[in-house]
């Protein structure tokens, strides 16, 4: 990966239209690279070994290349069974610049063959882990030119060859055999570690006639990974060649690979997978090409360590890697043909239990069946992937019935893990499948069911992507980092203890983060500490009552391959703490306890103090370890030269927990050749609820006027003395003179003025910021979102002109015309001639 080893750069020819979108992802590439490595640069690096596998049971010389290597003090590994006699740095240009170191080892005749994981302490640090071989084998160097099929280099059986694939290189190897000899040539390189990001070595081996006729060819066998092996019974006594190359012809400087060739067993699979502690079991061993064979092994009381299994042996010789065993407490129950359907399921009579069986073919199907009460609930833990199966596993849940109700597939890499709750009391039916209905000798699982346990899962925290942390403590020194706790059905707070930490370090957890998921520890060195290295077991403990408690052992995830951008392809669980004891540093470090806390919403300045030695004075770098909850900080700030102080802004969110939290300041700086790192004493940092509120009212303004600027105040907290309060965020050439309150203030206005080219619009930032102060500190507390619209004033108004009088002229008089009466109708004729006949009556009289 980019971040261990080297950068190749590739150039491509392109069309315009790509063009911007391959400079823009180089140059990401790049940065990415650049971050990484600056990240690893203070410590030591082991980028090889020379050789990189020796015999086991043997004394070697071995030469370490790598940086930064000059100060080197030990080098020591996480495995037993390797003896390290002497260290020194060479008298030449590479041993001057710490880039390379000589090494005497001794390797016990019964050390566990495979992979080690080896560290470099030196005065000022500690290399991450690399890896180094020891084989069952005695061991040859690849001699070039063998690079074609004419011109192999001679190979005797019985050895394990050291060879390395340049680009598009491909290694030939002969050997003598006779007819009806088992021959097996097994590749280590993947297991090795990969040359850089994206591109890591995927062996291909091959055992060729002398035609050139391929006998038999492999490339990522299940139970070497990405690693593969070839067994052949030789068909005729004569010459044949072995190919080994990187399956898609790539290669480099770091395409390393161990070739054993020899008429070893090659088994695929193990009858039991399994079984108890301290149990003397016999094992049938399947898929070697003579055929299945027994052994027998008593089984450790602890498994811990790392691809703990069974390494096959028959009268002729023993394969130079195990076959992976899983240990588990519970009853081993082996499957019993024919159990391919629910109605011949296997009885599960009690659990926990672990079942192991094989899916021989595509048709096949293992069932099993249990019985639950209504809510009982189960786990059903798959293992094959993790054991080194070929089984992708698929587990479903069946009522007997035949109701489907439950399946899971991938939950651990490729393997399954299911949780059911029985929804009533009865029978029920456990099935395993292949994903893509496959099958074969080496489709194999061990399958744990057992009821839902409380668990502790506990892990360190990357200091940067992909970067673990290496405990590097210097005397007088403290050294924190942080670690993730996960729970899983279970809560409350976690305490850590620490076991075999070297002598003068002692240990640290601020009892105020135990109840989160993310911790800090520290480890301390006193002036006395020898500088020195151990295996600290760090264990979490969650109490349950009196008597019981909820345990996890705390483990390094060590990323040893990443492909394809951010898949962890191959990881190192490391289950004790490398912690080293290095020479004290030239200067110390102090978060100066605040007087003052900070407040929801606000913001405040953490002071720093850098005690330096006489005589040195150079740029310490600064940040917080772990903010509080709902508290973010400044991260790019140091101590410059010439100083002795710098701050660290931090600011809290409205919802911040209000309460005290320790925190530690990690501070970095050049040290003699590498950089090297201390962190602050633990020093509470409080965060309060604000002293008050405040609302604000809308305002409008038109250019080149002033306004009021209305605010609200709430009272929370009584403060002694004045605040001053600023209003910030105003538009171009506009402005506010500050303001004072106290306790007593409900209402207060900003006079905000403004110019003829002060910005149009409605601006929503307007941020009043208040400081008080405590104990002599600042208390910032700041209020968004206040709303101010700037107007353009509007436009004079015109007055149209006055209109001219219009001129009056004279008219002619005419005499109006009288119309002729208008004519009676019937009705009223009748009513006059009816009121001339009474009027002619009345004169009668």
């Amino acid at each position: 990966m980019l971040s261990r080893k080297t950068f190749n750069m590739q150039i491509y020819i392109m069309s315009p239209s790509r063009q911007s979108l391959f400079v823009l992802s180089m140059l990401l590439t790049i940065c990415s690279v650049l971050v990484v490595d600056e990240a690893r640069a203070a410590d030591p690096r082991i980028s090889a070994f020379r050789p990189f596998c020796v015999q086991r049971g043997t004394e070697a010389e071995i030469t370490i290349i790598g940086d930064r290597l000059g100060d080197a003090k030990e080098l020591f590994s996480h495995d037993s069974g390797i003896e390290f006699l002497s260290l020194e740095v060479p008298d030449s240009k590479e041993g001057k610049e710490g880039k390379q170191l000589k090494a005497k080892i001794r390797t016990a005749a019964n050390a566990r063959l495979g992979q080690y994981r080896m560290r470099i302490r030196t005065a000022s640090g500690m290399s991450s882990p690399e890896m180094f071989t020891l084989c069952l084998l005695p061991t040859l160097e690849e001699k070039e030119p063998n690079s074609q099929f004419t011109t192999p280099q001679v190979m005797e059986l019985g050895k394990t060859m050291q060879g390395r694939i340049d680009n598009e290189d491909a290694d030939y190897y002969i050997i003598d055999a006779k007819k009806g000899q088992r021959i097996t040539a097994e590749v280590e390189g993947f297991r090795l570690g990969a040359p850089s990001d994206n591109i890591f070595f995927d062996p291909y081996v091959a055992i060729l006639n002398a035609d050139r006729f391929e006998l038999a060819y492999a490339d990522d066998t299940p139970l070497l990974n990405k690693d593969c092996f070839v067994s052949v019974i030789i068909p005729e006594d004569g010459k044949y060649t072995i190919l080994v190359r990187d399956a898609s012809y790539r290669g480099g400087g770091n395409f390393h690979y161990n070739l054993h060739v020899g008429d070893f067993p090659r088994p695929l699979s193990v009858l039991p997978a399994g079984g108890k502690p301290d149990e003397e079991i016999e094992f049938t061993l399947i898929g070697d090409i003579k055929g299945e064979f027994k052994q027998k092994m008593k089984l450790p009381l602890d498994a811990r360590e790392r691809n703990f299994g069974i390494y096959a042996v028959d009268s002729i010789a023993a394969a130079p890697s195990p076959n992976r065993l899983m240990i588990s407490p519970h009853p081993w129950i082996v499957e019993q043909e024919p159990n391919n359907s629910p109605q011949e399921a296997n009885t599960l009579s009690a659990f926990p239990v672990v079942c192991h069986g094989i899916v021989n073919d595509k048709k096949d199907r293992d069932y099993y069946k249990l019985k639950l009460g209504k809510d009982q609930e189960i786990e059903i833990d798959c293992k094959s992937r993790r054991l080194r199966s070929a089984l992708d596993s698929v587990v479903e849940v069946w009522k007997a019935s035949g109701q489907w109700l439950k399946a899971e597939d991938d939950k651990a890499g490729l393997d399954s893990i299911v949780r059911f709750k029985a929804p009533e009391e009865g029978d029920y039916v456990i099935s395993v499948r292949d994903h893509l209905q496959k099958g074969g000798l080496d489709y194999f699982y061990a399958m744990e069911v057992r009821l839902v346990t409380p668990k502790l899962n506990i892990t360190t925290s990357e200091v940067r992507l992909y970067v673990q942390p290496d405990v590097v403590v210097h005397q007088k020194g403290r050294y924190a980092f942080l670690v993730n706790a996960s729970r899983i059905d279970c809560g409350g707070p976690v305490t850590f203890t620490a076991e075999n930490l070297p002598a003068g370090v002692t240990f640290e957890t601020p009892l105020d983060w135990q109840n989160d998921g993310t911790i800090p520890l520290m480890v301390h060195a006193d002036a006395g500490a020898n500088l020195s290295q151990s295996l600290a077991l760090i264990k979490g403990e969650i109490k349950q009552g009196e008597n019981a408690a909820i345990i996890g052992v705390l483990e390094q995830p060590y990323l040893m391959i990443r492909y394809n951008g951010n898949n962890r392809y191959m990881v190192e669980d490391l289950d004790r703490t490398a912690i080293t004891v290095a020479e004290e540093l030239p200067f110390d470090i102090e978060l100066v306890a605040p007087q003052a806390p900070v407040v929801r919403n606000g913001s405040k300045k953490l002071k720093v103090v850098a005690k330096k030695k006489e005589g040195w004075d150079e740029k310490i770098d600064i940040k917080l370890l772990q903010n509080p909850a709902g508290v973010n900080s400044a991260t790019n700030v140091a101590i410059e030269k010439g100083q002795t102080e710098a701050f660290i802004s931090i600011n809290a969110a409205g919802n911040a927990a209000a309460k005290e939290t320790p925190c530690t300041v990690i501070a970095s700086a050049p040290g003699a050749g590498a950089r090297v790192e201390t962190c602050s004493l633990f020093t509470n940092i409080k965060v309060a609820e604000e002293f008050f509120k405040m609302e604000f009212q809308q305002a409008a303004v038109e250019q080149g006027q002033a306004v009021d600027f209305v605010v609200k105040m709430q009272q929370i907290s009584p403060f002694e003395g004045v605040a001053k309060c600023v209003l910030e965020g105003l538009p171009h050439n506009a402005k506010a003179e500050p303001v004072e309150i106290n306790k007593e203030t409900q209402e207060f206005v900003f006079r905000i003025t403004t110019q003829a080219d002060t910005t149009e619009g409605t601006h929503k930032t307007l941020t009043c910021i208040a400081n008080i102060v405590i104990n002599g500190e600042e208390v910032e507390h700041r209020f968004l979102n206040g709303r101010l619209r700037v107007d353009k004033p509007a436009p004079p108004k015109v007055m149209p002109p006055a209109e001219k009088p219009e001129e009056k002229k004279e008219l002619a008089k005419v005499e109006p015309v009288q119309a002729p009466p208008k004519p009676l109708s019937r009705l009223e004729k009748l009513r006059l001639e009816q009121e001339e006949k009474r009027k002619q009556e009345a004169a009668g009289n």
